[in-house]
């Protein structure tokens, strides 16, 4: 078990000189390694081995999986739940139906 951020999304980090610091840490937890590299690895498995190879610790792609279907899923309740209760037609309901159309298109492959 490691510190977790939840959300290593670009958008949760800042650049203050050479170095970028990650911020935004509401959704911070003790779990494993996999809830924050899923969304860090672009998918060829270079971040997992990278980490691997710093921390001697290694990953494991069905809880890769595990991290990145919980993510889709949490977005799919976010969505559903948003447009199952009175809105309108606003720049986040726009933005929330795409994240709702992504979610469901990835889901379906």
């Amino acid at each position: 078990m490691v510190l977790t951020h939840g959300e290593p999304h670009p958008g949760n980090f800042i650049q203050v000189g050479p170095q970028p610091l990650l911020v935004d840490w509401d959704t911070t937890l003790i779990a494993p390694p996999e809830r924050d590299l899923w969304l860090l690895d672009p998918g060829d498995g270079s971040f997992t081995d990278a980490y691997h190879r710093a921390t001697g610790r290694e990953i494991l792609p069905p809880m890769l999986d595990l991290y990145r279907l919980t993510w889709e899923l949490s977005d799919i309740v976010g969505c559903v739940t948003r447009f199952t209760a009175e809105h309108g037609d606003t720049v986040t309901d726009r933005a929330e139906w795409e994240i709702l159309n992504r979610s469901l298109s990835v889901s379906a492959e």
